[in-house]
């Protein structure tokens, strides 16, 4: 990958980092067959079509009955529980969406150079299995698209015409980004103090890792591979109870942050991939300053939430879905040097996919 589609990437990391989500950054999902959404949960591709063409308000709300029994709840509202030992071994896929409408890019660009208004999306889709000290990580999809413009699809159309008819060969869509790294499989160890990537005899694969390990340490809690060391006291919650995050509070929600503050609305509970989860409507700002990115570069970021929703474990203290319509702006420098500015309009959906596991599978047990 090129070291200034890294730097771009790494950007859109730091701005989900804002949301307390992890970018990875970024596509598509083994979504459970419960929810209605894939026929399949091993057809990778078929999972990238089925997830986009889907209403995510709609289905998946239900909670198990099992886990439902577990909720602390009375005539005063819902509690968060804090007394239930967290998980060993997980489970958890995370798929993330990002829609850019019409951002401003000055300097560097995803698709390029120079000034652009741009419009396309981002899909990930990254799936964790962690078992005691071994955790191994699988890239299950990842892809940039830009949209096009009426004119630019009518130009294509005409360019496909003639291509067909013997004329100029088209040449590379550079409008569609997969990464390469996509379908790879990493494996990490637990050395008491972080993790580090296991030695692969493929070398592509080892860099990679490599270049994950601060990536997976950073983002290790917002996956929810482990607890948040900061979660919500035993006050109850009622539909309508407001609840103000601002300073060393929003990390109870938003990670990695520098300030700004957060309204939150309680709306009542539903279920995520049948987890018990209480939902707030959420409105505010957050600042991201001077932060070192993988390639070198620092990044400054701010995010307005013009409105959004987070759902909330009640349960366990992890953030298992967010969706978020946001206005963001984001400079990034090289030595000092302004580099790229971009600003623009952002909807985020992010979705965990989060289930304890009972004993090691076979393929993720690491010697």
């Amino acid at each position: 990958m090129k070291k200034s589609t890294k730097q771009l990437l790494s950007v859109g990391f730091h701005l989900l980092v804002l949301t307390g989500m992890v970018l990875t950054y970024d596509a598509s999902k083994a979504m459970a067959t419960k929810l209605g959404y894939l026929k399949s949960p091993d057809a990778v591709k078929s999972m990238v079509v089925d997830f986009r063409d889907q209403d995510h308000s709609g289905p998946g709300i239900e909670i198990d009955p099992e886990l439902k029994k577990l909720v602390d709840v009375n005539e005063k509202g819902y509690a968060f529980r804090r007394d239930l030992p967290f998980p060993a071994d997980l489970k958890v896929s995370v798929w993330d969406i990002h829609e850019f409408k019409k951002v401003r890019y000055a300097g560097k660009s995803p698709f390029g150079e120079g000034n652009a208004t741009l419009s396309y999306r981002t899909d990930e889709v990254t799936e964790y299995h962690k078992v005691g000290g071994a955790l191994r990580l699988t890239l299950k999809e990842k892809v940039m698209e830009r949209t096009l413009s009426p004119a630019e699809v009518a130009a294509k159309v005409k360019l496909e015409e003639a291509a067909k008819e013997g004329g100029a060969p088209i040449l590379e869509n550079n409008d569609r980004v997969e990464d390469r790294m996509r379908g790879k499989v990493v494996d990490f160890k637990y050395n008491g103090q972080e993790w580090k990537s296991v030695r692969s005899p493929e070398f592509a694969t080892m860099a990679w890792g490599k270049d994950l390990e601060t990536e997976i340490s950073k983002t290790f809690v917002e996956n929810g591979l482990g607890p948040r060391p900061r979660w919500f006291g035993s006050k109850r919650l009622k539909a309508g109870d407001p609840m103000k995050l601002s300073g060393p509070t929003l990390n109870l929600v938003f990670d990695g942050v520098a300030g700004g503050s957060v309204d939150m609305v309680f709306t009542g509970i539903e279920g995520v991939h049948g987890h018990p989860c209480a939902v707030f409507d959420v409105s505010g700002n957050l600042q991201l300053s001077d932060v070192a990115g993988p390639t070198g570069e620092t990044i400054k970021a701010q995010m307005t939430i013009e409105s959004g929703k987070v759902w909330l474990s009640l349960l366990y203290p992890v953030l298992l879905r967010s969706e978020l319509n946001t206005i963001q702006s984001a400079e990034s420098r090289e030595g000092g040097k302004l580099v790229m500015q971009l600003q623009g309009e952002v909807e985020i959906i992010t979705i965990r996919d989060w289930e304890a596991i009972t004993a090691a599978p076979a393929d993720v047990s690491l010697k």
